[in-house]
């Protein structure tokens, strides 16, 4: 794709020049302006949102710093650096993020997908004893954009998933990101503050073969020491309380109402929680808790059983 040449006179920061703008030019001017947010994060948004724009691949950039850029594409351009200066995560400017085999839309009324989650759905389709054949129903409890229940649901194509959230923005951006794989046939959207939408119901109580969630565990102490990105995050899907284990409390309590015999319940869990976590889930009946470990080592995966009757 060969790109229109840029107007002569183009703004890089607070300057004009008289040169049409490069794309070599502009991931220079990009790395300097964001250098607030250092070195590595400068380059790989620079990167990014060039790509982005440009609709190319990274390599291209590499290979075609001196090509043009049209006007109105280096203006697009910069102005997505200067939001990426105050923080603004590149998923929220971009509107998508990645994860596992998905592109998902996300915004400002649900969490970015982060790596660790991607060991949750690992450990499921690992551990869980389902195949690609089995006809079983979950629900992805917090669901914010989907990300678990979709992968799940696209692993398992007979399995029946609820996707359920306190927000119905993001239960608004589950169903675009559901529809977009064709998996609405097979989804229910359910906005709850956890299970409080099943809890009146005296006769015929909702029940899953297994609930899967990736509850708030920020812990009070550590909220203000996070990264300015996540002010721009949801902060009702990060907060988990004093310690960060309300969710996990609640839940494995609740749970076991709404879990068939030999249900499964699994967590994504912070660093450190583990062991508390475990411990609620023995204390509330469960059988056989399992702590799957994350790439660095970390124990970011509880899963436990109901009982057989």
């Amino acid at each position: 794709m060969k790109l229109r040449k840029a107007s002569p006179a183009l703004k890089l920061g607070s300057s004009r020049t008289k040169q049409a703008a490069t794309i070599g030019s502009l991931l220079d001017w990009a790395k300097k302006f964001l250098k607030n947010l250092g070195s590595m994060e400068a380059t790989a948004s620079s990167e990014r949102l060039l790509e982005e724009v440009l609709g190319m691949e990274r390599a291209f950039l590499f290979l075609n710093e001196k090509e043009t850029v049209s006007k109105p594409l280096a203006q697009s351009y910069r102005v997505l650096i200067q939001k990426r200066r105050l923080h603004i995560p590149v998923a929220y400017l971009l509107r998508k993020a990645y994860f596992w085999d998905e592109v998902l839309e996300v915004n400002e009324s649900c969490l970015i997908p982060r790596p660790e989650t991607e060991i949750l759905v690992e450990s499921f389709i690992k551990h869980a004893g389902f195949t690609e054949k089995c006809r079983f129903t979950f629900l992805d409890l917090g669901c914010g954009s989907g990300i678990i229940g979709i992968a799940l649901a696209r692993n398992f194509p007979y399995a029946q998933v609820t996707f359920c959230d306190i927000s119905k923005k993001a239960l608004q951006v589950t169903k675009k990101n559901a529809a977009r794989y064709g998996l609405l046939k097979r989804s229910e959207f359910i906005c709850s503050d956890l299970f409080s939408h099943w809890e009146d119901s005296a006769k015929n109580v909702k029940k899953w073969d297994a609930v899967i969630s990736n509850p708030p565990y920020v812990a009070d102490e550590d909220w203000h020491k996070m990264e300015p990105e996540l002010s721009h995050e949801p902060e009702i899907a990060l907060r988990g309380g004093k310690e960060g284990l309300v969710f996990y409390r609640k839940i494995s309590c609740e749970a076991k109402r709404f879990l068939n015999p030999a249900g499964f319940l699994f967590f994504e869990m912070g660093a450190g929680q583990a062991k508390k976590i475990k411990s609620f889930v023995i204390k509330q009946g469960y059988e056989n808790p399992e702590v799957f470990k994350d790439y660095l080592k970390i124990d970011r995966v509880l899963m436990a059983r109901v009982p057989k009757e």
